[in-house]
């Protein structure tokens, strides 16, 4: 049997002017990411990433059929669009997805936006 894991990775970006970081960019995450992950030894990555925060058996038939429905019923609107869309599908289906399966839809998707 295998596993599908969601684990958690902590990192920071400075220089926000709001205190929500609505003005965070994309590019400013994703150097904030690559410098933690430089900055680290292996041990001290597990050690960050701790325990799964969710997970769940790999049932790959369940997601490639989300997928294929949610491609036919696409285009993708805005990200909670999306989400309620790849639910929606699956509940459609009679398939209750974990967090970690509605990650893994999105990722087939190429919606990265669901990632964040």
């Amino acid at each position: 049997m295998a596993y599908n894991h969601v684990f958690a990775f902590c990192f920071s970006v400075s220089g926000s002017m709001e205190q929500g970081g609505e003005d965070v960019s994309a590019e400013q995450t994703r150097h904030a990411i690559q410098s933690r992950l430089n900055d680290i030894s292996d041990e001290e990555l597990v050690e960050c990433c701790g325990v799964p925060e969710d997970t769940c058996e790999e049932n790959q038939q369940d997601v490639k059929r989300v997928v294929e429905d949610v491609k036919r019923l696409g285009p993708f609107g805005a990200m909670a669009d999306f989400r309620t869309m790849i639910r929606n599908s699956a509940e459609s289906m009679g398939i209750v997805l974990t967090a970690s399966q509605e990650y893994q839809v999105a990722f087939e998707l190429g919606n990265r936006r669901l990632l964040r």
